[in-house]
């Protein structure tokens, strides 16, 4: 797009233009000037000068490309406030992307706040230009908009009828916190800096029991602690600037701790029988454990295989040689940020004794296994209480 900044020039009634007639009779579509009331102006000025005409730009663009659209009644001569708004709501949102903390001031007349507003509850700048396109009059796209379904009526109202107080919070979604939780300490939130003339008049939770807080329900953050199982919600209440009530909610499932009822182990040997090192035990957790996070710990007379496997249901353990007639591995789980039981899962080992020599070594040798055998059994035992 033939875009031109005179630097060194003033204008006396205008910081920027747009020529659509430029494409026909030749100069530049979009002409910045450099200077203001003799001034000269800085470069994040200029930069927004040109992004806003270029919201000028492509409203025209995209009532030409529009078929069945009239682009003498829908862009040159429709309200003033529905074109240089949308142009303002292009300015705000390019601007932002080269300056992220940009912050657009100075909304006035027909210079409205109303496409960072929609923006700031998560409509794009496309469907709101959607909306906006093939419309002279403002009534009309305040209308697009409602039918778009995506704000709601009550948030669409509170915008276009305060068109130059920027909703800078995201009012449909307002409540920040966890839509599934434990049986713990859980915060929520609602925007510390409200629109405008928007009170915020405390929190409601259903089911209204089975649950407690902390510093009440009635400031911006809630600290709640749910007692049982199930499904709540959680709710916000305001009203708006015209009186209206408005209570947005979030649905909350909370959850009980994992349990692990049982480890079972397996090697190819099956427990107790004669095994030698560096064979293999891979022990399973058995229990509630849908959407937990399992934890593993090295325990007595083994060695994790690959690495500690953490979030996985199986480990496998390979045993060290260490001469231990067990090996041991503790696993516990968290869902929700609560932590299981403990369980300590062990698997009795023999190792094979290497082939005797003679018979002297026989006897010494079978001594050594009848000794290893009672040592075995009395820490299996000890273990198992």
């Amino acid at each position: 797009m033939d875009t031109g900044v005179l630097w060194n020039k003033d204008h006396t009634d205008r910081l920027a233009r747009f020529n659509p007639a430029a494409r026909t009779f030749g100069g530049n579509l979009i002409l910045v000037y450099g200077k203001a009331s003799g001034s000269n102006r800085s470069r994040w000025e200029v930069t927004s000068s040109m992004f806003h005409e270029l919201g000028h730009a492509t409203h025209w663009q995209a009532v030409v490309d529009k078929r069945g659209a009239n682009r003498w009644s829908e862009f040159i001569n429709a309200e003033d406030r529905l074109v240089e708004s949308w142009a303002r709501g292009v300015q705000a949102s390019y601007m932002r992307a080269f300056y992220p903390d940009y912050l657009q001031t100075g909304y006035h007349t027909d210079y409205t706040a109303i496409v960072e507003s929609m923006m700031n509850q998560g409509m794009t700048l496309k469907q709101i230009e959607d909306a906006m396109v093939g419309e002279s009059e403002w009534n009309n796209w305040r209308s697009n908009v409602l039918a778009t379904g995506r704000i709601p009526a009550v948030i669409v109202d509170m915008i276009f009828n305060n068109p130059l107080t920027p909703v800078r919070v995201n009012m449909v979604n307002p409540i920040t916190g966890p839509t599934t939780a434990s049986t713990t300490n859980i915060t929520y939130s609602v925007p510390g800096t409200l629109p405008g003339n928007v009170t915020f008049n405390g929190w409601t939770v259903s089911p209204n029991n089975n649950y407690t807080t902390t510093g009440g329900m009635a400031g911006r953050t809630l600290n709640i602690k749910f007692l049982a199982t199930g499904n709540y919600t959680v709710t916000a209440n305001f009203t708006l600037p015209n009186g209206t009530s408005y209570a947005p909610s979030k649905t909350v499932s909370v959850t009980g701790a994992p349990t692990i009822t049982n480890v079972t182990w397996r090697s190819d040997g099956g427990p107790g029988v004669p095994v030698s090192p560096g064979n293999y035990a891979y022990f399973t957790a058995v229990g509630d454990l849908t959407g937990a996070t399992l934890e593993w710990t090295k325990g007595i007379g083994c060695d994790p295989y690959g690495g500690f496997i953490h979030n996985s249901t199986t480990y496998a353990a390979l045993f060290d040689g260490s001469d231990q007639n067990y090996i041991m591995v503790n696993v516990r789980a968290q869902r929700n940020g609560v932590w299981s039981n403990t369980y300590y899962a062990y698997a009795p080992v023999q190792f094979y004794a290497p082939a005797p020599n003679s018979e002297e070594e026989t006897e010494e040798t079978e001594e050594t296994e009848t000794e290893s055998t009672a040592e075995s059994a009395a820490l299996v035992a000890a273990i198992a209480q």
